[in-house]
């Protein structure tokens, strides 16, 4: 007997199938009301609440299993490290592992939100609210009392960044500020991705998607975002003057079940449960024209219905996740 299919599971017709998925599989995205950022200089188009901060700490577990539990590339030494930086460090995940890591350094998490109080942090960890693109280390708050940053240039050994795809308008810029931030002879390290999507035959099936094609013009052009950034990061970093630059690569599934291991059919799972509820708000954030038109809202439901159908699970789907590291000349 054949098995089922999407339609005869879920739904008369195709498109039917996708939402019911879709709806199956989300975690009430039209029922929440989701808060975002308040700095009016920031871009970034995904929420700051408590389901988002559930979904990052998911996502941390996932990308580590994903790396095989290797989540810093960059050849650090123990000696000699004084001070890290974790730039959108969200719930400060990666802030923690850098700590536990190197114990002896001063190890900063800096968001454009307070960090969430979820876990104990080591005393080498300290949280800061700011924003790393506009301003300067002297202008980020300390989350508690704790004192500034002593200069603006210079002031770390090594500086993490991770997934500001959906944040960062200007990817050269920053990347030339992570150079002025970072000391002589220390390391910068960029996970990112590219929002291309692969079939099992390493065939790029996302061209022709209409939805994406059109929040991919509307974040570049409105917002100066880059939805390449992860496989450019080496290129604005050899612009910036960085050497020693690598990057790696590493597949991210869009299918839970047909993957090899537990792990990635568990992370394949969460990709296609939780990217479409991502997406569901982010183009809510990018295309509303604040009109409040029926006309406006239609468009944004279309394109909400043309991503779910795009984004169904499919043995062997995939994107890619770059991993990026420079160091800064002595």
């Amino acid at each position: 007997m054949a098995p089922a299919s999407l339609v005869d599971l879920f739904g008369e017709t195709p498109q039917d199938a996708a939402n019911a998925v879709y709806r199956r599989n989300s975690i009430g995205a039209d029922e929440r009301s989701p808060t975002y950022h308040q700095d009016k200089e920031a871009q970034y188009v995904l929420p700051n609440d408590f389901q988002e901060h559930v979904r990052l700490e998911i996502q941390a577990l996932h990308l580590s299993n994903m790396m095989g539990g290797h989540v810093l590339h960059a050849p650090i030494k123990h000696g000699g490290i004084q001070r890290m930086l974790d730039i959108g460090c969200g719930t400060g995940i990666v802030t923690d592992l850098m700590s536990e890591k190197f114990p002896q350094a001063e190890c900063i998490g800096l968001d454009l939100s307070a960090v969430p109080s979820i876990r104990e942090h080591e005393p080498n960890v300290s949280f800061f609210q700011g924003n790393a693109a506009t301003n300067l280390p002297s202008q980020w708050r300390p989350i508690e009392d704790r004192p500034g940053l002593p200069k603006d240039s210079e002031l770390f050994d090594y500086i993490f960044s991770r997934l500001l795809i959906c944040g960062m308008t200007d990817w050269p810029a920053f990347i030339r500020k992570e150079y002025e931030l970072v000391k002589s002879g220390g390391w910068v390290e960029v996970h990112d991705v590219a929002w291309d999507w692969y079939n099992i035959n390493d065939s790029v099936i996302s061209e022709d998607w209409s939805w994406l094609h059109t929040l991919s013009m509307a974040c570049e052009q409105k917002k100066g975002m880059s939805f390449q950034c992860g496989k450019l990061v080496e290129k604005w970093m050899q612009e910036a003057g960085f050497v020693q630059i690598r990057q790696f690569e590493y597949r991210w599934p869009f299918c839970g079940n047909t993957e090899e291991t537990p792990d990635m059919r568990a992370f394949g799972e969460y990709s296609t449960t939780t990217v479409p509820t991502m997406l569901h708000h982010m183009i809510q954030r990018t295309m509303d024209d604040e009109s409040g038109s029926e006309e406006n809202q239609q468009e944004i439901e279309a394109m909400r219905a043309d991503m779910r159908w795009c984004l169904l699970p499919e043995a062997g789907k995939y994107q890619v996740f770059y991993v990026t590291i420079g160091r800064k000349p002595e």
